[in-house]
């Protein structure tokens, strides 16, 4: 069997036996730790309203999807601009129950979410997914898509 390289190989190979694309997507202790504890410090210094340090962790051309899911912002000034505006939203913001897969120097993460409550008493909380790129010293974030739970979700 030719090795899979990338996801547009697992994509392609897809006829693969089950165990062989699960050892291709279950990332190595190590790599599960490092990509985590990344995630980890995002959530906590976005949980503090320090926006400077979680942006810090982010690739220059990331891309966020607000839990409102009609606002996308890409690239540092656009992400920083959100998040500065609307960090009494993310107060205490959390991530839960994150399960990881990866192939070479891309890791994905899904789980779940929570933050508040802001100034008005309303928390959120929902839905996370986020992908991440290996540099070869540090994995920095791509992409966060927050969604919401229909009850939770921002006014």
């Amino acid at each position: 069997m030719r090795p899979v390289t990338g996801i547009t190989g697992l994509i392609r190979y897809s006829s693969m036996p089950s165990d062989a694309i699960e050892r291709y997507m279950t990332p190595s202790p190590q790599t599960s730790l490092q990509v985590l504890d990344t995630l980890d410090t995002f959530a906590k210094y976005l949980g503090r309203s320090d926006v400077p340090a979680a942006l810090a962790l982010l690739d220059r051309n990331a891309s966020f999807v607000s839990p409102d899911e009609e606002a996308v912002f890409r690239g540092m000034t656009g992400i920083g601009e959100y998040l500065e505006r609307e960090k009494e939203r993310y107060r205490n913001f959390r991530l839960m129950n994150l399960e990881a897969g990866a192939v070479g120097t891309v890791a994905w993460v899904n789980g779940y979410f929570s933050a508040g409550p802001d100034s008005s008493g309303k928390s959120y909380r929902g839905r996370v997914s986020c992908v991440l790129k290996g540099t070869g010293h540090a994995w920095v974030i791509v992409h966060v898509h927050l969604s919401c739970v229909p009850d939770s979700c921002p006014p």
